[in-house]
């Protein structure tokens, strides 16, 4: 990661700056739990992801809608927001507006964080674009990719064919481990003790009846 921001221009620490997690929800969801004390206020996009208002609210914060309309191309007023926040999310490509944002916005956000004292979160799974000035009070989700690489960095199979793929092997061999008409797998037992006419199936491997 820290050499894919070099080759941007951005030197970035890979122990200090950069941390691997299961997805970027993760990383938006357990933020507020990092940042966030009880009552302060985090300035929440509406329309937006649900996860930025409800983690919020976990961490006993509270969340301040910043609207996004048409008139303003779905982007936040900045100029309207309160300045009292510790933490603001933004997202551009937006989900679920659709809108863009270009580097005037970007810098007037940087501009407003700075002034504020204001973390801001910027939620950029999908887009090549890093803010490069306040690197102590910006934080940039990336989601990087659904692929699989060798160590030559040979694109592999990719992972979501690979899940596809797995599930299908599972189905199969249950398919094929299903007794016949008739027949009776051998690791079922009967036991007594079921409801109804028959005894219950025990399965000796999973402990599932």
């Amino acid at each position: 990661m820290s050499e894919w921001y070099a080759k941007k221009g951005i030197p970035i620490d890979p122990v200090r700056e950069a941390s691997a997690l299961i997805g970027s929800k993760e990383g938006i969801a357990h933020l507020p739990l990092a940042f966030i004390n009880r009552g302060d206020k985090v300035l929440v996009p509406d329309p937006a992801y649900p996860v930025y208002r409800i983690a919020t609210i976990l961490a006993d914060g509270q969340p301040i809608s910043m609207p996004l309309t048409a008139d303003n191309g779905f982007l936040p007023d900045i100029d309207k927001a309160v300045t009292d926040a510790k933490l603001l999310f933004i997202n551009y490509p937006n989900n679920p507006t659709a809108a863009v944002a270009d580097s005037d916005f970007f810098r007037a956000i940087v501009d407003y964080a700075s002034d504020n004292d204001i973390i801001v979160c910027h939620d950029a799974a999908y887009l090549e674009l890093t803010l490069r000035r306040l690197r102590s009070s910006v934080v940039s989700l990336r989601t990087w990719g659904n692929g699989r690489w060798n160590r030559n960095r040979q694109p592999l199979q990719n992972v979501q064919y690979d899940r596809l793929a797995n599930r299908v092997c599972s189905r199969k061999r249950r398919r094929d481990s299903r007794p016949q008409k008739g027949q009776i797998e051998p690791r079922l037992r009967r036991i007594p003790g079921g409801t109804g006419s028959g005894d219950r199936c025990y399965d000796g491997a999973t402990g599932h009846g």
